[in-house]
């Protein structure tokens, strides 16, 4: 059986959001590995003033870009990992990877499979066992947006991870007995190649990483960019 997780008790008031509550909730919580974005409700930002790192700053290794999640993947192994990618919301995989191939310096994100394996190479040390929730949570965003080609990478994103995840517990004894779950969540938007903005005017979404990131094509009729979908068709 998992380690049981404890939570101290907190309320919410006018003076706290929804998302900064959810901050203060899991970073107190008996969490052995927690990746994502989310950065300003942790720190100096958020609407309480409190700075949820500082309190916090020896309980946790704190990464905060690929190459430290990289470089400090089995630095203490027993000691709990938080880390902060975004202030808001993680890059979508297509802006991620163009970002990255622009040599974006430290604040390159890591990749969701990147994510996965480092966290199950720190969870797998549990004797007792562990419970792992990894979310492809933008695939949404980008049905929200009717981006066809954020969606599909993000997509493809989590089925490299849902690939790191099976041949890391099939491919060592920490994970004989694993149970991998994958499901589905919801379609969002009613999802096409176009983007509508309110305007005469339809947007298409031109998605390839060499355009740069939410690269548009406006004109009142043009052929969407094969290059943006172009991983999408091969794979």
């Amino acid at each position: 059986t998992a380690p049981r997780m404890q939570y101290r008790s907190f309320y919410l008031d006018d003076q706290m959001s929804g998302y900064d509550f959810y901050g203060n909730t899991v970073i107190n919580a008996s969490t052995g590995v927690l990746l994502g974005g989310g950065r300003r409700y942790y720190d100096h930002r958020r609407s309480d003033g409190l700075n949820l790192l500082q309190q916090h700053s020896g309980r946790y290794i704190l990464v905060q870009n690929a190459r430290q999640l990289a470089s400090q993947a089995r630095d203490a192994p027993g000691k709990p990992m938080l880390g902060l990618f975004a202030d808001e919301d993680m890059d979508y995989e297509i802006d991620r990877v163009h970002r990255s191939s622009q040599g974006s310096g430290g604040e390159v994100q890591p990749s969701l499979a990147e994510m996965v394996e480092v966290a199950l190479g720190r969870l797998s040390a549990h004797e007792r066992g562990f419970c792992l929730v990894v979310e492809g949570s933008r695939i949404d965003h980008g049905g929200h947006d009717n981006d066809a080609a954020a969606a599909a990478w993000d997509a493809l994103a989590y089925n490299d991870a849902f690939a790191s995840v099976v041949a890391l517990t099939q491919g060592s004894p920490a994970g004989r007995g694993a149970l991998v779950v994958s499901i589905a969540d919801h379609s969002t938007g009613g999802l096409t190649l176009g983007l509508q903005t309110g305007s005469d005017r339809q947007v298409f979404v031109c998605r390839a990483p060499v355009c740069g990131p939410r690269a548009l094509c406006r004109a009142a009729s043009v052929s969407v960019n094969a290059c943006s979908l172009s991983r999408v068709f091969r794979d």
